[in-house]
């Protein structure tokens, strides 16, 4: 009988032995772990105990591991391995990161300035960008999933994670979300994906307008207390002015377009929305990833993230 792993258990036939709890969800679970085969640390993703036995969380995990094997790019975080046999602890098995999210870096040190903000969100376009070229769409692009990872060259570098609820937008065989079903983070969400319509690239791209629009401010575009209030508001595109007064004046533009109503007035795609926004902000347009500089933190912080909040989920 399957029982959620805990410290000091060892998954993939003897190999991975969990050393710390890094973070939870409401179906899965990452931990530090030792890699006693490459002697490395890593960081493994398992399935709680109630999750393992649900259909559709399961096919989710599945599937998060097939659409993570489709990527390789500096700035989304990487797949190693992953099992999912018959009897064994289903795992999925990451590159361990030391740094802080997105999320972490606003909230200790307020908003970013102008130059650290475009080095950051130039590579979250750049790793984006990557993920749409292989067909896949994160649909939880918010603070907490973009990860400033430390190098031994001392800057960060920006490091998508979470793809629990990607997709695939020409997905058949291995959908698990019925129509209708509103899957994400809701103040990142476009109002059609809140009311459940299949994603398309477009809705990334309103999730970056977002979060930009907070990393620079410090506040979010839209009121976040009330999800009919939220909805209304991205509904009729009334960003809040004193969030469009503090964004720099030549990235206004940018963000509004990205928070546009309809998604055929968004930039459609986050490769058309990455070239404009490096002719806006004078990078030479190039897909290799960017470094940024962040404080030292007082300890490090994984890159673990497993929450996402606001789902309807299938029955």
């Amino acid at each position: 009988m399957y029982r959620s792993p805990k410290t000091g258990d060892v998954v993939g036939r003897d190999r991975f032995q969990l050393r710390a709890l890094l973070g939870s969800g409401s179906t899965g679970m990452v931990f530090e772990a030792y890699d006693r085969d490459e002697s490395a640390v890593v960081a493994v993703k398992v399935l709680t105990e109630m999750a393992v036995n649900d259909a559709v969380a399961f096919q989710r995990f599945v599937r998060e591991a097939c659409l993570m094997r489709r990527l390789r790019h500096p700035n989304v975080v990487r797949l190693l391995s992953h099992a999912f046999e018959h009897g064994e602890t289903p795992y999925i098995v990451m590159e361990c990161l030391r740094g802080e999210t997105l999320a972490s870096r606003v909230a200790r040190c307020g908003a970013m300035e102008k130059d650290e903000a475009i080095a950051v969100f130039s590579q979250v376009l750049a790793g984006v960008v990557h993920c749409q070229s292989r067909g896949i769409v994160h649909r939880d692009l918010n603070m907490r999933n973009v990860f400033l990872a430390n190098t031994n060259r001392g800057p960060a570098r920006a490091i998508l994670l979470d793809f629990g609820v990607a997709k695939s937008w020409n997905e058949t065989q291995m959908s698990v979300t019925l129509a209708g079903d509103a899957i994400g983070t809701l103040s990142f969400m476009a109002p059609e994906q809140m009311r459940g319509v299949a994603p398309e690239p477009s809705i990334d791209v309103y999730a970056i307008g977002v979060a930009l629009a907070l990393a620079l401010t410090g506040r979010g575009p839209f009121p976040r207390s009330d999800a009919l209030e939220n909805y209304l508001a991205k509904r009729e595109c009334r960003i809040r002015p004193e969030c469009l007064e503090l964004l720099p004046p030549e990235l206004r533009p940018f963000v509004k377009r990205c928070l546009s109503v309809a998604p055929e007035d968004r930039y459609r795609s986050a490769e058309i929305a990455k070239r404009a926004f490096d002719a806006i902000v004078g990078i030479e347009a190039t897909w290799g990833p960017g470094l940024v500089s962040v404080k030292p933190l007082d300890e490090d912080v994984y890159a673990t993230n497993d929450e996402v909040t606001t789902r309807r989920e299938v029955a």
